[in-house]
This record gives structure tokens, sequence and C-alpha cells, in this order.
């Protein structure tokens, strides 16, 4: 498995980091609200949290209740 995994992780990983780095320069280019960098700093964090109310949500629905309520 981890052959098979060593295969696609270091061109997925490459690829990322160049479309993170065209966004970052497009939008520093563009001329966008805050720095390229910020902005996309900015959607990573709120994207990370949304994942993790997810998980939390499928492990126990309860915690998932709570969490919602403390964000509120």
């Amino acid at each position: 498995m981890s052959k098979l995994l060593n295969n696609y992780i270091p061109t997925a990983a490459g690829l990322g980091g160049a479309i993170l780095g065209g966004m970052c320069v497009a939008g520093d280019v563009a001329g966008v609200c805050g720095s390229g960098i910020g902005t996309l700093l900015a959607v990573t964090i709120c994207y990370q949290y949304f994942e993790e109310f997810a998980k939390e949500q499928q492990r126990d629905p309860a915690v998932g209740a709570m969490m919602k309520q403390k964000m509120m």
C-alpha cells in the first residue's frame, strides 16, 4: 500500500503547491482585498474548522450539537 501511495503523494503535493502558489500570485497581481496569501490562509482555516466540525458531528451527534452552540 505504501509503495502505491508513494507514487501519488509527491505528484499530488507538488501539483497542490503549484496551484496554491498560482492562486497567491494571481491574487496579488489582481489586487484582491488584502494579499493573496492572506486570503488563501483565511479560506484554508475556515475550511479546516468546517472539516473538524463535520468529523465531530459524524462521531458523536451530541458533541457536534455542542460545538454548533459554542460557535453561535
